[in-house]
C-alpha cells in the first residue's frame, strides 16, 4: 500500500481471486483478466468529498513488455493505465498511481481488459 504522507481518505480495497505465487496481500489476487475482450473486476468505493483522487493498483506483470487495462468510473471508462514489467509472474509486485474524478460518496471502479493490451495481475487498488 502506498501513503506518501499526503493521503487524506484511504481505503484499501483487496480482491480474492487466484493464490498461486507469493507476496500478495489477503486471500488472494485477480488474475487472467486477459482470458476474453470485455473480461473484468469490479468494486464499489465510498470518498468524502468530491474531486480528483489518486488510485495506486498494485500489480504483477511477467511479460515481456508493458500491459494496459481500461479503468472506468461510474460506469464510464475514464482511461487505459498501464503496468510496466514486474520481471515475474505473481511474486515480483509493483504499484502504479493513477488519477480519476470522483464524486463523493460511492463509486463504482472497473479495471477492464480490452484486446490487445496483454495480462497483468491485480493484488488491490488504494483510493486516497
Amino acid at each position: 500500500m502506498t501513503d506518501n504522507g499526503n493521503a487524506q481518505s484511504l481505503q484499501e480495497v483487496t480482491i480474492d481471486g487466484e493464490t498461486y505465487g507469493s507476496g500478495y496481500s489477503g486471500s488472494g489476487y485477480i488474475s487472467h483478466l486477459d482470458l476474453a475482450t470485455g473480461n473484468s473486476v469490479s468494486t464499489t468505493i465510498n470518498v468524502a468529498a468530491a474531486g480528483t483522487h489518486n488510485i495506486d493498483f498494485r500489480y504483477s506483470n511477467g511479460t515481456g513488455a508493458s500491459s494496459t487495462l481500461s479503468v472506468h468510473v461510474n460506469g464510464t471508462k475514464i482511461k487505459n493505465v498501464t503496468f510496466p514489467v514486474t520481471g515475474a509472474w505473481n511474486t515480483t509486485w509493483a504499484t502504479v498511481t493513477s488519477a480519476f474524478t470522483l464524486n463523493a460518496g460511492n463509486n463504482t471502479i472497473k479495471i477492464q481488459y480490452d484486446a490487445g493490451n496483454g495480462p497483468t495481475d491485480i493484488d488491490y487498488i488504494v483510493v486516497w
